[in-house]
């Protein structure tokens, strides 16, 4: 039996070994490619979008107005002002989205890189024995399972308001548990387990998977360099299973 102390510790190398397990083995780098590029491409064309479209606009409206009366050089400075504060503005907006973008792409692709991983490593079968019915209900369950994600985080946020840091360790408590089950959910999908029935196997040491889940939380945090992180999430999720799942 394991104390609530290792347990956590224990669930926070799961990160750190998903990592390095994702990014020393180059045959797993393909199933991230494509997610990447769809991401890098979207991002380019929605910053293309909004740069010409609006706020191009919207700064040369500004400095033709102040210049209407006369003051030319508060034109040119208001404007390099406005331009910086948007352009800063949007990176922040799109840097908060990247990471889910990336999941969305990668969503069908990491499926097959789990497989792929539990194959190479735990000489599973490249096909598990999931029906197309079982798909079906494990998209749902996830689907379910990240509006609660969405909900939980809804009063957390209102909290930060008032209590800022206490909403922030509560946030990495509640919903880094949350996003520790999101990731390790696809391997408990190959060995025919829903959502409820892999936390079950958990019982009893669920702190590794809030140890998992709360270093995912902060790793997230990083603007873009979360998008290389992710992929290792995942792996980390699958060897967090198969080596501490209860069958």
């Amino acid at each position: 039996m394991f104390s609530v102390g290792s347990d956590f510790s224990r669930g926070i190398g799961y990160v750190f070994k998903g990592i390095m397990g994702f990014w020393k083995r180059p045959r797993l780098w393909v199933y991230a490619i494509v997610p990447f590029i769809c991401v890098k491409v979207l991002f380019a064309g929605i910053s293309y979008y909004v740069m010409n479209s609006h706020v191009k606009p919207l700064v040369n409206r500004m400095t033709a107005m102040i210049s209407s009366w006369g003051l030319e050089n508060l034109a040119i400075v208001a404007g390099f002002i406005v331009h910086w504060v948007a352009v800063i503005a949007f990176f922040l907006f799109m840097a908060s989205i990247t990471s889910m973008l990336f999941e969305v792409f990668g969503g069908v692709f990491f499926t097959y890189m789990v497989r792929r991983y539990e194959h190479m490593i735990y000489e599973r079968p490249l096909e598990p024995p999931v029906t197309w019915r079982q798909d079906i209900l494990n998209t749902l369950g996830c689907v379910v399972y990240s509006v609660g994600t969405v909900i939980l985080n809804i009063p957390i946020l209102l909290l930060g308001f008032v209590f800022p840091f206490f909403a922030h360790v509560l946030a990495a408590w509640l919903v880094g548990y949350r996003y520790g089950v999101s990731y390790c959910a696809e391997s408990g999908f190959n060995k025919g387990w829903s959502i409820a029935l892999l936390q079950q196997r958990f019982a009893g040491h669920r702190a590794v998977l809030h140890g998992f889940g709360m270093m995912v939380f902060l790793l997230l945090m990083i603007p873009y360099i979360s998008i290389l992180l992710i992929p290792g999430f995942v792996i980390g999720g699958t060897i967090l299973v198969n080596e501490e799942a209860r069958s």
